[in-house]
């Protein structure tokens, strides 16, 4: 009889040592995840806001350089309000099983004192049992409610990378554009000082009224609303035909002569691509696009 009462009151001690799992809700493997991406995506957010701000010359790059943060800022806190939500039902989940598992407690303790000091080691023995399957009940529910919790959160992080992916290309997508619409904004000026030092008989040619017509374009283009994917580098080639059009009308050798000065040539990123060549040269061996011949900045066709 003493036997079974000191092992009665083993158990009981046991059970009730371990009848409370911890509720915190912890961080997951999915936090983890999530706050990378979080971080990542809100890094590229200040990265594309910092180059909108170089660009505040240029309303239509820094419009449309402005659209692209805000969508990334609200698409992130959609993402983030999602998170906050689910941790939010995981707390109330888990605070509801802490009830739970209190209340089947108390109700154990009563009962076990009761069967222990009336000597009902049969009930008490079913008892043990009962509790125990109670308890492992709450156990399974409450990695139920991690689990679906990890699993919600992991896929928001999954948002938050083909967000951050997506802004990637987009930037990308345009990079060369906004080089362009740079390059267009210099050579705006560049012709505007042509058209000043031009006699009116210049100024009311051909290729003088294209020039005009082509400024006014550009400059309504960069002051505009709108950022069309390829516009302002096709709006480039052109700019460049009409100001070389007038310069050789009113010269007579203007790009004639620049074509022959031999020059490196680099990537707008500064990288060597050839060595003292022509910039008819150039044009013969690299793609068309942007590059920086002598100290200038110069569209090949």
């Amino acid at each position: 009889m003493k036997k079974q009462l000191i092992l009665a009151c083993l158990l009981f001690f046991l059970l009730i040592t371990g009848s409370v799992s911890q509720v915190v809700a912890a961080e997951t493997r999915g936090d983890t995840l999530f706050n990378e991406a979080y971080t990542e995506v809100q890094v590229l957010i200040n990265e594309i806001d910092r180059t909108s701000q170089y660009y505040n010359y240029i309303p239509a790059v820094d419009h449309f350089l402005d659209a692209v943060a805000d969508e990334g800022i609200a698409s992130s806190k959609k993402l983030s309000s999602q998170r906050n939500e689910a941790l939010e039902l995981l707390k109330q989940q888990l605070d509801d099983l802490y009830e739970e598992r209190r209340v089947a407690r108390l109700e154990y303790e009563d009962l076990y004192t009761q069967y222990l000091t009336e000597g009902k080691f049969a009930a008490l023995e079913a008892l043990e049992q009962k509790y125990k399957g109670q308890v492992e009940g709450f156990d399974n529910q409450e990695r139920t409610f991690r689990n679906t919790y990890d699993q919600t959160v992991t896929t928001a992080a999954q948002k938050l990378w083909n967000l951050y992916n997506n802004l990637t290309l987009t930037v990308e997508g345009t990079k060369m554009d906004v080089l362009a619409a740079e390059q267009i904004y210099h050579k705006c000026q560049e012709a505007e000082e042509l058209l000043f030092k031009a006699t009116e008989a210049q100024k009311n040619s051909q290729a003088g009224k294209e020039l005009q017509t082509a400024v006014s374009d550009a400059r309504a283009a960069l002051n505009g609303e709108t950022f069309e994917v390829s516009a302002f580098v096709k709006m480039l080639e052109a700019f460049l035909q009409y100001i070389e059009a007038f310069t050789r009308e009113t010269t007579g050798i203007g790009d004639t002569v620049l074509s022959e000065v031999h020059s490196d040539v680099y990537t707008v990123n500064g990288v060597l691509l050839l060595h003292a060549v022509t910039r008819n040269e150039a044009a013969q061996i690299l793609p068309a696009g942007l590059y920086v011949i002598g100290n200038s900045k110069v569209w090949l066709p």
